[in-house]
């Protein structure tokens, strides 16, 4: 997995909007979760992702291990410190 993430860019963004669609409709917050700590690694570790975000490595492992439930605003401050945005799109609905 770690192989594949690291090929392309493409790659990351392609394995967090899958992971933040079956998020949606499964509602797995711990998957969503690890799968945003896999790209954290990927882009520098979580030393560098506290840096960026000033939040403390502890809280973000316990983000990350799913003991806390963070808030919306902690994963957009998350999102954001790795390069991504947190965006909405209109529903389509198959006629």
């Amino acid at each position: 997995m770690q192989d594949y993430l690291s090929e392309s860019p493409e790659n990351l963004i392609g394995y967090l909007e899958t992971s933040f669609e079956e998020f949606e409709n499964d509602g797995d917050i711990g998957a969503l979760l690890l799968a945003i700590k896999r790209v954290a690694e990927l882009k520098g570790g979580i030393s560098e992702l506290s840096r960026k975000t000033n939040l403390s490595r502890q809280n973000l492992y316990k983000i990350f291990s799913h003991k806390v439930n963070p808030r919306l605003d902690t994963i957009i401050k998350i999102l954001n410190a790795l390069g991504y945005t947190f965006s909405i799109k209109e529903v389509s609905h198959g006629a």
